[in-house]
């Protein structure tokens, strides 16, 4: 199979990641790159080409990664819609609600967003668990994204933190859950702490999040009437399962390994393999 030639506008500090494993995967990438930074970084990580902007990307690429800081997802995706190509953008999908809706009008499902832990191996195993009805009847989810500050500053932290516990909920119920309350704790005009209540069927989801604490933490918990299971967090090597139900107070701990794979990766090779033969070259 001969390489599909991706474009990637942005060759950030995670832009860089997304470069690395475009080209691992056998891909052919045309960055987008405007600071001698952005540029290095692409030759540093095997660009085929590089060009300063929208408008200089080859005209035949089969799909563009959106890779910018977060304020800039709406105008950038905009400008490439009339390219007629998939576009896979880093979450959130804008900074802007209205830019937003009009993504969805214009281009539907042709845009997509990254969400790395949709494809986590431990979210899977969570999800697979659930399903499988090994937990008996699920009950709740419960998640938490905890960490000093943020590496970005241009938006809110909600636009970037939330996402990803929405997309874990998702995953795992196959829905989205309806909220149904939530508060935030603003400092410096921004939400430094923020708690939300959501709702699908009878299962309660609980996502908590924070820019405050002193240690970086994540996690998922899946609770269902016969046990419960937890993902305790990014790099760990198995699930921790343990019965619930009455009568097992001391029911030992099960761990299930759970692979090493890289979420980004995965996600990569997915939206790499929704294309056409007729988009290869």
């Amino acid at each position: 199979m001969t390489a599909t030639r991706i474009g990637l506008v942005g060759c950030g500090a995670w832009g860089k990641f997304i470069l690395r494993d475009l080209k691992a995967l056998g891909a052919e990438v045309s960055v987008v790159a405007r600071s001698e930074t952005s540029v290095r970084r692409a030759r540093q990580y095997g660009a085929d080409t590089i060009v300063p902007g929208l408008d200089e990307l080859p005209a035949d690429l089969a799909g563009i990664v959106v890779a910018v800081p977060t304020n800039l997802h709406g105008p950038v995706v905009e400008a490439l819609l009339p390219r007629g190509v998939p576009i896979f953008v880093e979450k959130a999908l804008t900074s802007d609600i209205a830019s937003a809706e009009r993504i969805v009008a214009r281009a539907g499902e042709r845009v997509f967003v990254m969400d790395k832990w949709r494809y986590h191996p431990g979210v899977e195993a969570l999800r697979q668990l659930a399903q499988s009805g090994r937990l008996g009847r699920l009950l709740a989810i419960r998640s938490h994204r905890w960490g000093w500050s943020l590496t970005h500053d241009e938006v809110d932290p909600i636009w970037l933190l939330a996402p990803h516990d929405l997309a874990i909920a998702y995953h795992i119920l196959g829905r989205m859950p309806t909220a149904t309350d939530a508060a935030a704790m603003i400092l410096n005009l921004r939400a430094a702490e923020f708690w939300a209540n959501l709702a699908e069927r009878d299962v309660l989801v609980r996502i908590e999040l924070s820019t405050l604490r002193p240690i970086n933490q994540r996690g998922v918990v899946v609770v269902g009437e016969e046990a419960a299971a937890e993902l305790n967090g990014s790099y760990a090597e198995s699930i921790t399962i343990r019965a619930a139900s009455p009568g097992t107070k001391d029911a030992p701990e099960e761990h299930l390994p759970i692979p090493s794979t890289m979420p980004l990766e995965t996600e990569l090779r997915r939206f790499l393999d929704t294309w056409p033969a007729d988009r290869r070259r």
